[in-house]
């Protein structure tokens, strides 16, 4: 299945965005918006763990600019099972969708 894996509101918290179908690898796309009036920094996490660690970064305190501003990272390839997390302020918009190989 290729589309929307799943959006979240984040609530500053590591939070699981979504797991990467059984499929033989997905191209991932990462979403972020900020609606809020402050620069807000992100986290993002490709992981097989259920708690990701420092080596599963993908990214690091990107700064995403306050009321619009957005990080987006594309065609990240991922293995079955993995999963995405993020971790950002209260009230940043989160999409992930997958274009999966069958």
């Amino acid at each position: 299945m290729s589309g929307l894996l799943n959006k979240l509101i984040t609530d500053n918290s590591i939070q699981l965005v979504g797991t990467i179908p059984q499929v033989p690898f997905s191209s991932v796309n990462v979403r972020v918006v900020n609606p809020t009036a402050n620069d807000v920094e992100v986290k993002v996490w490709g992981s097989l763990s259920n708690s990701p660690s420092n080596v599963d970064l993908l990214e690091y305190n990107a700064v995403i600019p306050a009321n619009g501003g957005r990080y987006e990272s594309n065609c990240l390839i991922m293995s079955p099972g993995e999963k995405i997390f993020v971790q950002a302020q209260a009230g940043l918009v989160v999409r992930v969708e997958t274009v999966d190989e069958a």
